[in-house]
């Protein structure tokens, strides 16, 4: 009898499985940016604690949903902050989510991360350059916004089975900004047991309920 309802309640459990984060390191809780590529070297790991950024002192706001750390661009002139991924799917829906906060002390201008003042996150081909804003664009999912609280941005998506790359980045030509990011995560759909199958497999238990219990009465 155990058995049975044992062997229920793992099909159950398997049905409703979540789907795991295929990134490294997405919520940045190694304390560095293992798993990324800091493609300009102006993106760092900043403390979640409202202190000011590590290069510029500028004040950050605490993330509600962070853990002890996020990943921020910061710098002392102009420049890009670029921070990249590579990651591979099957060809499922794909899930991706992420909170980030963009203190911008000018307003934004142009979509390139060279040489204006923007900020944008992508997902990008697989060989696709760091600093492609064209062709290599698969799925543009943040162009031009400010907050100077974080904010949380959800995804599904349809990608063809094959590699690609996560890339948030800012560019800043005319006076600070800090582009913050967290807990990011790609995740695919977990194939779910069909309603008919999870009626037969509650049924089996009843079965073997009511099997049990008519051994007992013997």
């Amino acid at each position: 009898m155990k058995k049975y309802i044992a062997a229920l309640a793992l099909l159950v459990s398997a049905s409703g499985a979540s789907a795991a984060n295929i990134l490294v390191n997405g919520d940045f809780e190694a304390g560095n940016l293992s798993g990324w590529t800091n493609v300009t070297g102006r993106v760092y790991v900043d403390n979640n604690n409202g202190t000011g950024t590590p290069v510029s002192n500028r004040a950050t706001p605490i993330n509600a949903n962070g853990g002890s750390f996020f990943a921020v661009g910061d710098m002392s002139g102009g420049g890009s902050e670029i921070l990249l991924q590579s990651f591979t799917v099957t060809g499922e829906p794909v899930t991706v989510s992420f909170d980030w906060f963009n203190n911008s002390y000018t307003g934004q201008s142009g979509t390139t991360l060279s040489g204006s003042q923007s900020n944008r996150v992508d997902i990008l081909a697989a060989g696709a350059n760091a600093y492609d804003v064209g062709a290599g664009v698969v799925a543009n999912l943040l162009l031009n916004q400010t907050s100077s609280s974080w904010q949380s941005a959800l995804f599904t998506l349809n990608l063809a089975a094959g590699s690609y790359q996560f890339r948030f980045g800012s560019s800043t030509c005319c006076f600070f900004q800090n582009f913050g990011i967290d807990n990011v995560s790609v995740s695919e759909a977990t194939a779910e047991v069909p309603e008919p199958a999870m009626i037969a497999l509650f049924g089996l238990g009843a079965a073997a309920l009511g099997l049990g219990r008519r051994r007992k009465a013997a």
